[in-house]
């Protein structure tokens, strides 16, 4: 919270005109409040003002500036948010990339990318031009830099036009990545087809903001809902939102939707097949475990105990001690005397013998078995 309040401090005392360069941060936290209470400054109408400049500096930047950007790649070097922040909307440096040249991957459009392409290589200009935008993003774009955006303080990575890569496309690189593109593009068609009657119920969780402003709040919310696999939005009870979005905890397909009650009946299932399967898993590695210590030369009562404890699991400590599933102690009962029980093993591994220690409660405490 305090940081947000030294950007927010440092982003209207500039917004006044005001130069923090020599000024501490206590000093602008205090001319901030100067000012608003001197009514010199209306900080919604900054805001505004601020917002409206950013959305004019986007709209008046250039698509495309014929530099090569990644020698002033900053890739997170030094503290953005130190530039200053222009509103709410992003930070100052955001603004001077976007002037630049430099923009969210989402942003870039394909006249964007065709149009830098012309002039920078305009011998596979045509054949370019076939192919689709996120191939030619792959093909003409690179990571310039990064910036914070939004009211959250977002990392969002910055994208420049790659002239060398463009000035080293052929006819030939271009021919593969269209076969690549139709390939891929033939994959995802299949895989819609195949999933043409599939629906997909999931139990999901994500976060909901509520409230205005700066008294936005996060709401975490979990719910189940239905969808088919080639659909890229779900609905929700807060409404519609991208499935990129929301986590999903767990879900199961079936040719139609399932209820609630479906649902965590599959759920149960699923939870007690994997728990069988987990202890048939175990069995397994049990049984060979039990042969490795036989090997190491254990006594056969430390293999007896081992078995013993580990039937249904271990419990196994940082310090490498062996417990019976559940017994092992946490950090608010280790030295609580009354959590073990008189008579009760554990088994301790000494890596340099590669041998067992049994050790036995005494009601106090533990005492190694000679």
């Amino acid at each position: 919270m305090a940081s947000n309040i030294v950007r927010i401090a440092y982003g209207v005392v500039k917004g006044a005109g005001i130069d923090t360069s020599d000024m501490t941060v206590d000093e602008v936290i205090a001319k901030m409040n100067e000012l608003q209470d001197s009514d010199k400054v209306s900080k919604r109408d900054l805001d505004e003002k601020k917002l409206k400049e950013n959305k004019e500096i986007e709209k008046k930047a250039e698509p495309y500036q014929p530099k090569d950007y990644r020698g002033k790649a900053s890739f997170g070097t030094g503290s953005d948010s130190n530039s200053g922040y222009s509103g709410y909307s992003m930070s100052n440096r955001a603004v001077e990339a976007y002037a630049s040249g430099e923009q969210p991957l989402s942003k870039w459009s394909k006249d964007d990318i065709l149009e830098a392409i012309k002039e920078i290589n305009p011998d596979i200009y045509d054949e370019a031009k076939k192919l689709s935008l996120g191939t030619l993003k792959d093909l003409a774009l690179s990571q310039s830099s990064w910036h914070h955006t939004s009211n959250y303080f977002n990392k969002t990575d910055f994208y420049a036009i790659d002239e060398d890569d463009i000035k080293e496309l052929t006819s030939e690189k271009i021919a593969e990545a269209a076969r690549e593109q139709k390939e891929e593009n033939e994959r995802i068609k299949q895989a819609k087809a195949k999933n043409k009657d599939t629906v997909i119920t999931a139990k999901i969780h994500y976060t909901e903001w509520v409230g205005g402003g700066r008294y936005k709040k996060p709401v975490e919310k979990e719910e189940i809902v239905s969808y088919s696999p080639n659909d890229s939005m779900i609905n929700t009870a807060s409404g519609s939102k991208r499935l990129t979005s929301v986590r999903v905890i767990e879900s199961f397909k079936d040719t139609k939707p399932m209820t609630e009650e479906q649902f965590g009946k599959a759920s149960a299932k699923k939870a007690k097949d994997e728990a069988k399967a987990a202890k048939e898993r175990w069995k397994k590695t049990f049984e060979e475990s039990i042969e490795h210590i036989r090997e190491a030369g254990n006594t056969e009562e430390v293999i007896e105990a081992y078995r013993k404890l580990g039937k249904d699991g271990f419990d196994i400590s940082a310090s490498g001690k062996y417990y019976a599933k559940g017994r092992k102690p946490d950090a608010a009962n280790y030295n609580n005397p009354n959590w073990f029980k008189k008579g009760e093993k554990r088994l301790v591994y000494d890596s340099w013998r590669d041998k067992y220690d049994i050790e036995v409660y005494n009601g106090k405490e533990w005492e190694r078995k000679k």
